[in-house]
């Protein structure tokens, strides 16, 4: 089993809020340039999963998921959004100019839109790191102060760049850290 691209991010929207957020980017092409990027690219490049943006509830979990274009998942807690996609984590972390500036360029369109200061990457599974994905179910609902914190209490402080999470091994490669991305790049 192998490690998927994941993001974390805050929010605040409530749940009108976020049906409008859905409705928004079902008929806006213009407002979130850098996902429509992606979700062209990834359209001409695969078969899109799903051509529209679908709202769901969890009602066991207390998020509420938005299923995206091109396999586009994004978790919405009481106050984090958690981005997922399929694409591998090695690639985003070793596909700079490709793959990584694509994701980055979607995070980057959310945060935007979410007011929020940062976005932190994670693996979605097989590292220390990707335990903060239980921070967000009901029964934790912590928010990315508490997320930020943890991480730096328990797994050092992140990497200064995104392929310095990458640890080449006799073996194979291990994922080790995270990066918290400000978009300080993306902004002049």
């Amino acid at each position: 089993m192998g490690m998927d691209f994941t993001a974390f991010m805050a929010h605040r929207l409530d749940a009108s809020e976020i049906f409008k957020f859905s409705e928004e980017l079902n008929a806006a092409v213009h407002s979130f340039p850098n996902i429509h990027r992606f979700i062209d690219k990834l359209s001409n490049s695969t078969n899109a999963l799903s051509p529209m943006w679908t709202l769901t509830p969890d009602y066991i979990g207390g998020t509420t998921h938005l299923q995206g274009p091109v396999g586009i998942s994004l978790y919405f807690s009481e106050k984090v959004c958690h981005f997922s996609h399929y694409i591998r984590w090695g690639s985003f972390l070793l596909d700079t100019e490709g793959i990584q500036s694509f994701l980055r360029g979607v995070s980057y369109d959310l945060t935007t839109f979410f007011k929020a200061e940062y976005a932190i990457y994670v693996p979605d599974s097989g590292a220390k790191e990707s335990i903060i994905m239980d921070f967000i179910w009901d029964d934790e609902n912590r928010d990315m102060e508490f997320i930020r914190n943890w991480l730096a209490a328990h797994c050092g402080p992140p990497k200064k760049r995104i392929q310095e999470i990458y640890a080449d091994r006799e073996y194979g490669w291990e994922s080790e850290g995270y990066y918290i991305d400000d978009f300080g790049d993306y902004k002049i």
